[in-house]
């Protein structure tokens, strides 16, 4: 019903054009590799309100590229964390 996928590489395709090409939900728009394993939370939620904005907030699933890296900084999922409930 969703797919996943590192939206924040370059060569992959983005969370909009993703909904258009399958017409399902997407997961994604925070770069796992970088912004929320070394990021600032401000960065983190940069990241979040873009791929809202890319994707209307319809049809999205907030979430990383691939997986949460164990090592991420807590301060960062909690940044995420109260900006997917603003």
């Amino acid at each position: 019903h969703a797919f996943n996928w590192d939206a924040r590489d370059p060569t992959n395709l983005s969370l909009n054009d993703g909904q258009r090409l399958t017409g399902k939900a997407v997961v994604g728009g925070i770069a796992h590799k970088t912004t929320l394993l070394r990021g600032l939370p401000k960065d983190a939620t940069v990241e979040l309100e873009s791929a809202r904005e890319e994707t209307r907030g319809r049809g999205w699933i907030a979430g990383p590229g691939c997986t949460v890296p164990p090592d991420a900084p807590v301060e960062n999922l909690r940044a995420l964390g109260r900006t997917t409930r603003n």
